[in-house]
């Protein structure tokens, strides 16, 4: 009778680890329910939490490289206003010579004539000074020979993009352009062709980092769908696996109880 009633025993020892177990493992699903992934950890599936992880690594990358390309965004959006200012300013002082040479050359009234030197100094200063201020960031914008910004544009840097102007309009040569020496125009005709150049060049930039910024959302997008799928909780599945455990809780519950009440009918049948 002892050895029967120390098997029991045994069986409730048992039955109660299951109901221990299965308390565990039904709080796990509860859990993941609530939160709304797959898993909460690398224990709960190792090959899908590294997945996982490697995609928040490619998003994180890219969303810094996004990052990147807005700040050299800043750099070719003050080189298309700048390079606007001068070239549309250059073309208003190639003017101001037309006039001036040919008053000169005529009628040479005075008052014409330094209404066009007024003029022409006016918007060469403002030239200059667009030239010679074009910061972001303390990088000066308006300048050849050397890159302004590289940006990468991958996350193993095997392509980036470099934004290098091959002509811009010569601060120091419109410094000393002077209409009332002036014979010609063609003088002031090569800085509007480089202020051109370095204007379509900033355009092009522009161009080229808006489109890149868009294709860099998508990848960071596809990668947030694809991270969705593997992260995202399967409801009905897990809702299931629920309410399994929870009837196995109560099965394992009852049998528990039912152990102790054999335990104890027998433990009364002796008197103890």
């Amino acid at each position: 009778m002892e050895y029967m009633i120390g098997g029991n025993n045994s069986i409730i020892q048992q039955l109660t680890t299951v109901y221990s177990d299965s308390v565990k493992l039904l709080s796990s699903e509860m859990a993941k329910l609530a939160s709304g992934k797959n898993f909460q950890n690398a224990a709960d599936n190792l090959r899908v939490f590294t997945n996982n992880v490697n995609l928040e690594i490619a998003i994180k990358g890219y969303e810094e490289i996004r990052l990147n390309l807005a700040n050299a965004k800043t750099i070719t959006s003050a080189a298309v206003d700048s390079g606007s200012i001068v070239y549309e300013n250059l073309k208003k002082m190639k003017k101001y010579v037309t006039d001036y040479i040919g008053e000169a050359s005529g009628a040479n009234d005075p008052v014409k004539l330094a209404q066009y030197k007024a003029g022409f100094d006016s918007l060469k200063e403002s030239v200059v000074s667009s030239l010679h201020n074009a910061y972001v960031d303390e990088i000066l914008v308006t300048r050849t020979a050397t890159p302004v910004k590289e940006v990468m544009l991958d996350l193993q840097n095997n392509s980036q993009l470099t934004i290098e102007f091959s002509a811009v309009a010569d601060e120091n040569n419109i410094r000393g352009f002077n209409v009332t020496t002036m014979t010609d125009t063609s003088g002031i005709e090569t800085e509007i062709s480089n202020a051109l150049t370095f204007l379509s060049e900033s355009r092009s930039y522009n161009a080229i980092i808006d489109r890149q910024m868009e294709f860099t959302g998508l990848i960071v997008k596809g990668k947030g769908s694809l991270q969705s799928l593997i992260t995202g909780i399967d409801e009905a599945k897990v809702i299931t696996e629920v309410i399994d455990r929870s009837v196995r809780l109560e099965a394992v519950g009852a049998m528990i109880a039912q152990g102790n009440m054999i335990t104890e009918g027998v433990i009364s049948l002796y008197g103890w």
